[in-house]
C-alpha cells in the first residue's frame, strides 16, 4: 500500500465514522419520537374515556343479565365491586400507562394515578347513570338508593374499564 491508498482509506474511515454518529443520532431521534410518553390528562381523554364507556357499558346493558345481578346483590358486595373496580383500574392504569413514563421524580406515581383514576371512575359511574336513565333502568325496575347503588357499582365496572382501555388504542 502507498501513501495515497492509506489516506484514501483513513479517509473513508472517518468519512463511515460520521455517518454512523449521524445514523445513530437519527435513531434516537426517531426513538424519542415514537416512545409513547403519557401526556397531561386533558379534556380530549375525558371524551374518549366517556365513549369506552359508552361503548361497553351499553353492550353489558344489553346483555340484560346485569340488572337481575344487580337486585340480587347486597350492599357490602356492591362496595367490594367498587373497590375491585377502583384496584383494578389502578392496576391497569399503572401497568399501562404509568410504565410508560420516563421521568419519573417530575410525575410521582401518586399524583398520577390519583387524577387518573378519579377521572376514570367519575366518568364510568356518570356513563352508567346516563345508560340507566335513557334506557329507563332506574325509574321503571329499580327503586331505592341501596338498588341504585347497586346498579351503579354492576354497571360501573366495565365502563370504568372501558373508560380507561382506550389508553390501550392511543398511538
Amino acid at each position: 500500500m502507498n501513501a495515497k491508498e492509506k489516506e484514501r482509506i483513513v479517509k473513508e474511515e472517518k468519512r463511515i465514522e460520521r455517518e454512523e454518529k449521524e445514523i445513530k443520532h437519527e435513531i434516537g431521534e426517531i426513538k424519542a419520537k415514537v416512545r409513547k410518553e403519557p401526556y397531561r390528562f386533558s379534556f380530549e381523554d375525558v371524551i374518549e374515556s366517556f365513549v369506552g364507556a359508552f361503548t361497553v357499558g351499553i353492550t353489558f346493558l344489553f346483555k340484560g343479565a346485569l340488572l337481575p345481578i344487580s337486585q340480587a346483590l347486597t350492599v357490602q358486595k356492591a362496595w367490594a365491586i367498587v373497590f375491585l373496580t377502583l384496584l383494578l383500574l389502578g392496576a391497569e392504569i399503572y401497568f399501562i400507562v404509568y410504565r410508560k413514563v420516563t421521568d419519573k421524580k417530575a410525575r410521582p406515581v401518586v399524583r398520577f394515578l390519583t387524577k387518573r383514576l378519579v377521572l376514570i371512575y367519575v366518568v364510568a359511574v356518570l356513563t352508567s347513570l346516563l345508560l340507566a336513565w335513557m334506557f329507563n333502568i332506574i325509574p321503571a325496575s329499580v327503586s331505592g338508593s341501596d338498588n341504585i347503588f347497586m346498579l351503579l357499582a354492576t354497571l360501573g365496572m366495565p365502563t370504568a374499564l372501558g373508560a380507561a382501555a382506550v389508553d390501550l388504542f392511543r398511538k
